[in-house]
């Protein structure tokens, strides 16, 4: 009976560690979704707030009213709107204009009664992308430009430049040796040539 009451001893710290483990992977009541806890100054991002209730299912009809404290202090509020296909999801779209730090403050309301309270910090930084994901993205390019040319075909560009027209090309090909310039550079290295072979001596 005492190593039954010992076992049983040495068995409770796991089921309490199991507990707490499985406790502190719950959501609040009010969870506030940003991507990756940072925005891309001047672009529209999106933000999701979803609302539980206390048996951890989505709260449907409940009202969001935010606030965004920007990087200069000042307060704008946040309007939400519900996603009627995903209930107890809102969504936001907010559009950060300078880089910095941002504070996002939300009030779960369910009536007159607040349900919950959020607050979350985020920094509005240029979107660094480019420097992580370097592979090509050839169909980007070939709708940004008028043709694309792969390595193979880089010997065709030139001519392809010379013969391509629009409204505002203008086209002029002259010979190098009827340019005057190359004339009178090609009569200067001749007498620069004739200088120092009779310098040295040499005929």
């Amino acid at each position: 009976m005492a190593m039954a009451d010992a076992a049983g001893s040495h068995r409770l710290p796991a089921r309490a560690i199991l507990a707490r483990w499985l406790a502190a992977s719950t959501p609040d009541a009010v969870d506030v979704d940003l991507d990756q806890g940072h925005l891309e100054a001047g672009t529209k991002s999106l933000i999701l707030v979803d609302v539980y209730d206390t048996a951890y299912g989505t709260q449907e009809g409940a009202r969001i009213e935010g606030t965004v404290t920007t990087s200069d202090g000042s307060m704008l509020p946040l309007p939400f709107d519900e996603d009627l296909a995903l209930g107890g999801s809102n969504a936001t779209h907010l559009t950060p204009r300078t880089e910095g730090l941002y504070r996002l403050e939300v009030a779960a309301m369910h009536g007159s009664r607040i349900i919950d309270r959020q607050e979350r910090s985020f920094v509005a930084r240029p979107d660094h992308a480019e420097f992580f994901d370097a592979t090509l993205k050839r169909s980007i390019l070939e709708r940004m430009i008028i043709r694309y040319y792969t390595p193979e075909e880089a010997d065709t560009v030139p001519i392809n430049l010379r013969e391509r027209r629009t409204s505002a090309s203008v086209f002029n090909g002259e010979y190098l040796w009827d340019m005057p310039a190359l004339f009178i550079l090609s009569i200067l290295l001749l007498c620069a040539e004739w200088l120092y072979r009779r310098r040295q001596g040499l005929h």
